[in-house]
């Protein structure tokens, strides 16, 4: 079945794991992150066969930690053909509004693309 994604994803620069509620365990490293869904990579395969409920601990949201929960799905997971780790596509499924808005203001403070707009706006009024 294909999927297709409603929003963007933007990759991040901070160091964000998704935790599974159930084992406690680290699932994997964000990628890449939209209010819909994310992009993981993680050392094992995920399963697609049944939802999760995640824990994700958002770093530098009004200057301290804030520890997010939600539902995904796994849509799709394969083995990177460069090391062997493995990727995931994850489609959130339940979020309060709250934490939406906590993950959108993830993205713009930590996005890869915004920081390199602003480093090149930077640089362009010194020059």
């Amino acid at each position: 079945m294909d999927h297709i994604r409603l929003t963007n994803r933007s990759k991040v620069i901070s160091f964000v794991k998704i935790i599974s509620d159930s084992s406690k365990t680290e699932c994997g490293r964000v990628i890449d992150i939209s209010s819909e869904g994310m992009k993981v990579r993680s050392t094992h395969p995920f399963r697609t066969d049944r939802p999760f409920h995640f824990s994700m601990m958002i770093p530098n949201i009004n200057f301290r930690e804030k520890v997010i929960r939600f539902d995904a799905s796994v849509i799709w997971s394969k083995e990177s053909e460069l090391d062997g780790y493995h990727e995931a596509g994850l489609q959130i499924e339940s979020v309060t509004p709250e934490v939406k808005s906590i993950i959108e203001q993830f993205i713009n403070d930590s996005s890869l693309q915004d920081r390199w707009i602003q480093v090149d706006e930077c640089f362009r009024q010194e020059h």
